[in-house]
């Protein structure tokens, strides 16, 4: 290996960050968002909403939220022994639930 390349392992969730007997690697809960000075995190619509570089438009129209869901928090990162995943059920329910009925089609673009 060359000695000028660059190695970051992670590890996304899981009971410990050495649970994959991966030395050194940076362990990654559910709770971690990114910012800029660690490196690494999850990007939600609760910390895009703080940190101008993550409302780029043409880094993040993948991953954009439709217009009427920018004020809304829908992004639930879960973890458990086998890792991270989104899951928003909740946040669907509770949003179903305002509007009085259920969300047909794609679940009105909610990230899941």
């Amino acid at each position: 290996m060359r000695s000028d390349m660059f190695l970051r392992r992670f590890i996304f969730g899981g009971e410990d960050g050495g649970a994959c007997g991966e030395q050194g690697a940076v362990h990654v809960s559910a709770e971690d968002l990114y910012t800029a000075e660690k490196g690494f995190g999850f990007v939600t619509e609760r910390n895009r909403r703080k940190q101008a570089l993550l409302q780029l438009p043409e880094l993040n129209s993948a991953f954009d939220t439709v217009y009427w869901y920018r004020n809304e928090d829908l992004s639930c990162v879960e973890e458990d022994a086998f890792g991270c995943w989104l899951d928003s059920e909740a946040v669907i329910g509770r949003l179903e639930r305002e509007a009085g009925e259920p969300f047909l089609g794609e679940r009105r673009r909610i990230p899941q």
